[in-house]
């Protein structure tokens, strides 16, 4: 039996077929911008994987993420940090590396993928640097991390959120892996009155400062918004008329559906759906020094494409104005309603199978 895809001969394809099952390994970790990506793309290689596993941290993030995903196996590998400041733990890094890395060998020689997709951060390296399955690499940020720099030579193809970094780094744009969940979010009544709904976010983790501008200057909000408000591990879960505080969320489709207004971080998987989904937003990046500056420079990127507008974290006395300027923005509604899809999920997909089946090719993505 013969067939091509995207001009490739995929004969090669169908003996593997006749002969085993297709595993897929995801990996990635550390914060959930690093894990949600891996877990967006299932719905588009279930039908062509028999098996997917996931590898991160150990950390319980990882696998709160992953109780709603019972066709993939999850497994843990011990994964050192590096620590942005001057840290003594900074000079045992290369020995715990070492030693996670063998580790990795140990479950690659059980698990034998036949390819594996890698999100960066620092839980994505063990398996990255162990592996011999044809490995596929992702950089959200505008900016390449650290573990995305140390593996970006070893991947058979460097995928790419932005054109740009793209282009610096032989890479292919592909744009960022969304979740398919995220477009059928059913809008909740929460509130009463004709307010318009504003979600702010903070991450995973949640942003303290974010979260005490908003505190502070509730009743100058509340006058003009209904407040929905994840807090994170920085805050508190509360509700009172017109807001409505939660730790976390796990129905972030319908939170979506629900607001009108987005106040969030400036990672690049958070921008990429507030965008996609043409939510207008103000974005505050987390500032450099509390990370490498990545948060700043994709805000920029799309600040300039007229797509959201950008408060820097130490001009937080002026975020009632910036939000009141905000829900009068049309100029950004109107640049939202026709900006391209910036969802890299079928494209990826795709170059996941051609890899299992030994095929390289990007050109007619």
């Amino acid at each position: 039996m013969f067939f091509r895809i995207n001009g490739a001969d995929l004969s090669i394809i169908n003996k593997r077929l006749w002969r085993n099952a297709m595993k897929l390994l995801l990996t990635g970790g550390g914060t959930a911008g690093h894990v949600i990506p891996c877990l967006a793309l299932v719905d588009y290689v279930n039908d062509y994987f028999d098996e997917i596993y996931f590898v991160g941290g150990n950390g319980e993030m990882e696998r709160n993420l992953l109780k709603n995903y019972p066709k993939i196996k999850y497994f843990g590998l011990d994964a050192p940090k590096f620590k942005r400041s001057l840290s003594p733990d900074n000079l045992a890094l290369p020995f715990r590396i070492a030693g996670s890395v063998r580790e990795a060998k140990n479950l690659l020689k059980t698990l034998r993928p036949d390819a594996v997709f890698s999100k960066g951060g620092y839980a994505s390296l063990p398996i990255s640097l162990a592996t011999d399955a044809p490995l596929i690499a992702h950089e959200s940020d505008y900016t390449v991390g650290l573990a995305n720099r140390l593996i970006k030579r070893k991947s058979k193809v460097f995928c790419c959120g932005f054109a740009d970094t793209a282009a610096q780094n032989k890479g292919v744009y592909t744009g960022i892996p969304l979740r398919k969940e995220i477009y059928h979010g059913k809008k909740l009544h929460l509130f009463f009155g004709g307010k318009p709904v504003l979600l702010v976010m903070g991450g995973s983790l949640g942003a303290r400062a974010i979260n005490e501008a908003v505190l502070s200057n509730l009743e100058a909000l509340k006058c003009e918004f209904n407040v929905i408000h994840i807090v994170g591990n920085c805050g508190e879960a509360r509700q009172e008329q017109g807001y409505i505080a939660q730790k976390f969320a796990f129905n972030m489709a319908d939170l979506y559906a629900t607001a009108d207004f987005v106040l969030s971080r400036g990672g690049a998987t958070a921008l990429a759906e507030i965008v996609s989904l043409k939510k207008p937003s103000l974005i505050i990046p987390l500032p450099k020094g509390a990370s490498r500056g990545d948060q700043i420079v994709n805000a920029q990127y799309y600040q300039k494409q007229n797509l959201v507008r950008v408060l820097p974290q130490d001009r937080l006395a002026d975020l009632v104005p910036a939000l009141s300027s905000l829900r009068r923005d049309e100029a950004l509604k109107s640049s939202l309603m026709s900006a391209k899809s910036v969802d890299g999920s079928q494209k990826i997909a795709q170059i996941l199978k051609n890899a299992a089946a030994g095929i390289f090719t990007t050109n007619d993505l």
